[in-house]
C-alpha cells in the first residue's frame, strides 16, 4: 500500500472520529510530558543528593548496600576498616518513608549517621571543627536549644554564625535565635553565600 494511500485513509477516519483521535493525540502528548517531567525531577533530585554527598564525605569510591530491610550487621563495619587500602569507612541508615502530617503525606528520604561520618573530611566539612549532634544535646531543630548549644560551640555571637539547611522551618528556627540563615539551594549558591561573607573555600 502506498502512503498517499494510507494518508487518505486517515483523512477518513479522521472525520468520522474526531474527538476520539483527539483524545489520543492529547494521550500521547500528557504521556511524553509527564515521563519527561519524571526524568527531569529525577535527575535534579539525584544531582542535589550527589551534590552533598560529595560536600560531606568527598570522593568516596565504594559503598556497600544491603539488598533488604535489615541491614548489616554492626560488625561488618570493622570488617571493611580492616580491608587493605581502605582509608576510611563510616555507617549510614538510609531508608523511605512517608511522612504524614496536617497538610497530607509526602515521601521523604531519611538518612542517619553517626559522628564518624564527620570524620571522612569531604570538602564541606574539613572547614568544622566542631559539631553539635542532636542525639547529644537531646533536641532537634527547630528546637532553640540545638542553636543555641551550636552558638556556644562556635565561641561566637548569634549573628556571626552561619547557618543553612533546605527546610524552610529550620532556616527559620537559626534566624529566630539571631543566626545568619539561607535556605539550602545547592552547593554552589551556598559557596556564593559564604563568598559574600568573606569565607572563601
Amino acid at each position: 500500500m502506498r502512503l498517499s494511500s494510507l494518508a487518505r485513509l486517515y483523512r477518513v477516519r479522521l472525520r468520522t472520529r474526531r474527538v476520539q483521535e483527539l483524545f489520543a493525540v492529547v494521550g500521547i502528548a500528557v504521556g511524553v510530558a509527564l515521563l519527561f517531567a519524571a526524568q527531569v525531577a529525577s535527575t535534579s533530585l539525584d544531582g542535589s543528593v550527589q551534590q552533598l554527598t560529595s560536600g560531606l564525605v568527598g570522593r568516596m569510591q565504594f559503598q556497600l548496600t544491603a539488598r533488604g530491610p535489615q541491614g548489616f550487621p554492626v560488625s561488618l563495619l570493622g570488617e571493611v576498616q580492616r580491608i587493605p587500602g581502605v582509608l576510611a569507612a563510616a555507617p549510614v541508615l538510609e531508608e523511605r518513608a512517608n511522612a504524614v502530617g496536617p497538610s497530607g503525606q509526602e515521601s521523604v528520604d531519611l538518612i542517619g549517621t553517626d559522628p564518624r561520618f564527620a570524620d571522612l573530611g569531604g570538602p564541606l566539612l574539613r572547614h568544622f571543627h566542631a559539631y553539635v549532634l542532636s542525639h547529644e544535646v537531646r533536641a532537634m531543630k527547630p528546637a532553640p536549644l540545638i542553636y543555641q548549644r551550636a552558638i556556644e560551640e562556635a565561641g561566637c555571637l548569634p549573628e556571626e554564625c552561619f547557618f543553612t539547611d533546605d527546610i524552610p522551618a529550620y532556616v527559620e528556627g537559626a534566624r529566630a535565635q539571631g543566626i545568619d540563615a539561607v535556605k539550602f539551594e545547592s552547593a554552589a549558591q551556598i559557596e556564593a553565600e559564604l563568598r559574600k561573607r568573606g569565607v572563601e573555600w
